[in-house]
């Protein structure tokens, strides 16, 4: 029934070859996706900043961070020698699983002490209201599970220009009475 129906709506809209599916174009096009970066097995280790100025991941993918802000850290401000950053806060990582303690996140370095891979990482911070920048933290000894990539903000084929878009109707019969009624009467 969808493909007659969707043979009728294809006569009424102008250019319907231009309109893109909603299937992911990263997977048709063999780029990884982020379920792909996130499984530890296939990816155990993150790549550095430095790293990724030769082999860098795919542009719609960043990096968030599993990090507790601390209420006291040690605080500096430190132009970091080998990647141009100011830092402002230095502290140890500790272990979150709380999804407000995920911050955008760059990886610095990795170190590995006795077949662990632990990271060092600049941890962003959301200024806060009546501030104008945001303070970056320099965080140590984070592990690769607390490392996460995500797809950057508006980078889903969904927001790809010329997506094909249907308004999908509901027939009105299988709504109750009462929230059809869009004069706001109580009647």
């Amino acid at each position: 029934e969808h493909v007659k129906e969707w043979g009728s709506i294809k006569e009424e809209v102008e250019d319907v070859d231009d309109y893109q599916p909603i299937v992911n174009l990263t997977e048709r096009l063999g780029i990884p996706t982020t379920n792909d970066l996130n499984q530890l097995e296939r990816n155990p280790i993150i790549r550095t900043k430095d790293e990724q100025a030769t082999d860098p991941y795919p542009p719609h993918i960043t990096t968030l961070c599993r990090f507790k802000i601390p209420k006291d850290c040690v605080s500096f401000t430190h132009i970091h020698p080998a990647h141009s950053t100011e830092l402002h806060c230095q502290s140890r990582w500790k272990i979150t699983f709380d999804e407000k303690d995920l911050f955008p996140c760059t990886v610095l370095s990795r170190d590995n002490l006795e077949g662990t891979d632990w990271y060092s990482v600049q941890v962003a911070e959301a200024p806060m209201k009546g501030e104008s920048d945001s303070t970056h933290h320099l965080v140590e000894y984070m592990t690769r599970d607390a490392i996460m990539f995500v797809d950057r903000p508006y980078s889903k084929d969904q927001y790809a220009r010329g997506v094909f878009r249907q308004v999908i109707g509901l027939p009105l019969d299988i709504m109750p009475s009462h929230w059809l009624d869009l004069d706001g009467d109580e009647d």
